[in-house]
């Protein structure tokens, strides 16, 4: 390799000093997959930067001896789990900035509403003049009502702003969907879910 085929830019990535790798922003998205935000009683602290949601149509399946618990997708027309009546769920994904590690992550709504209902209380937020500078607490009550308050009022300091831009950049450029927090299968695979393959046996689907 020459000289100059190593000063430019290769898949590998361009030649950087520590340095200046140090003082770059840390990468968020991309090369890992988005993270999710996990509510519950212990209070999650986000800012929103966002109003833009994508939908997406999901069936929480239970854990077995193969399979993972988790939400996958709604495989659409034919869907093993649909033909298996296990409820599908329709959310909101909307990203957020966790201001505990700094990073961008995916907050799944609910499209429910009413008072203590996640979709209503965020909204109350999202319609204050820059909501982005806003400090917000979530919580998750055990009767699952939520409660979210406006915790403080600050600017983003750099690395966030950075996490932001960053997340929304690639977004543009399509390197990141956040539908993909939920598992993709095909129909085929899902179909071996040990309760949809007895569900469509004893059902004769």
């Amino acid at each position: 390799m020459t000289n100059t085929d190593h000063n430019t830019d290769e898949a590998v990535g361009r030649t950087r000093t520590l340095l200046e790798y140090l003082s770059s922003p840390e990468p968020n998205v991309g090369d890992e997959k988005l993270g999710m935000v996990r509510l519950g009683v212990e209070p999650a602290v986000l800012s929103l930067f966002t109003s833009t949601v994508l939908e997406e149509e999901v069936h929480y399946l239970r854990a077995t001896e193969t399979w993972a618990g988790g939400y996958v997708r709604c495989c659409g027309e034919g869907c093993p789990a649909c033909r298996a009546e296990i409820d599908r769920k329709k959310n909101l994904l909307l990203p957020v900035l966790d201001r505990i590690d700094g990073r961008v992550k995916v907050l799944r709504v609910a499209v429910q509403r009413g008072p203590g209902k996640l979709l209503t209380e965020l909204g109350k937020v999202l319609s204050v003049e820059e909501p982005s500078r806003l400090i917000v607490r979530v919580v998750r009550g055990r009767d699952y009502n939520y409660t979210v308050t406006i915790q403080s009022e600050v600017d983003l300091d750099p690395e966030c702003t950075a996490a932001v831009k960053s997340f929304v950049a690639a977004q543009d450029a399509g390197a990141v969907d956040i539908r993909d927090v939920a598992r993709t299968v095909s129909q085929d695979e899902l179909a071996t879910h040990e309760e949809i393959a007895a569900r469509l046996r004893f059902m004769g689907a």
